[in-house]
């Protein structure tokens, strides 16, 4: 019988710091940033981004690029620039001038 609520004592700790471990970041918001081919985003004092997806699309149907590789996690007054051009925008129409890239990160407070 001890050796049964042992087992269970330490199954219910378990559980519980895992649980701690794992909660939710509730600062965390998704952010969508929209601009041209060279837009240069700064990350906000006191914030931190982590990178989610970047598209291009010319007003229609977005294509996610997948040639650029940004850092997972940017630390406050790092900078992410959009590049000039990417492989992925050759399967529109070519029109570079039409082109508009969403940069789409989950955006939260800065943790040391």
């Amino acid at each position: 019988m001890r050796s049964l609520l042992f087992i269970a004592f330490f199954f219910l700790v378990h559980v519980l710091a895992h649980s701690q471990e794992s909660s939710p970041d509730t600062t965390a918001k998704v952010v969508v940033k929209q601009g041209i081919s060279g837009s240069i985003y700064t990350v906000p004092e006191d914030k931190q981004w982590e990178f989610i997806s970047l598209t291009v699309s010319e007003g229609s149907y977005p294509i996610l690029v997948g040639s650029v590789k940004y850092d997972s996690i940017l630390q406050p007054g790092d900078s992410v620039a959009i590049p000039f051009w990417v492989a992925e925008a050759e399967l529109l129409s070519g029109n570079s001038t039409n082109l508009t890239y969403t940069l789409k990160v989950k955006e939260s407070t800065y943790q040391e």
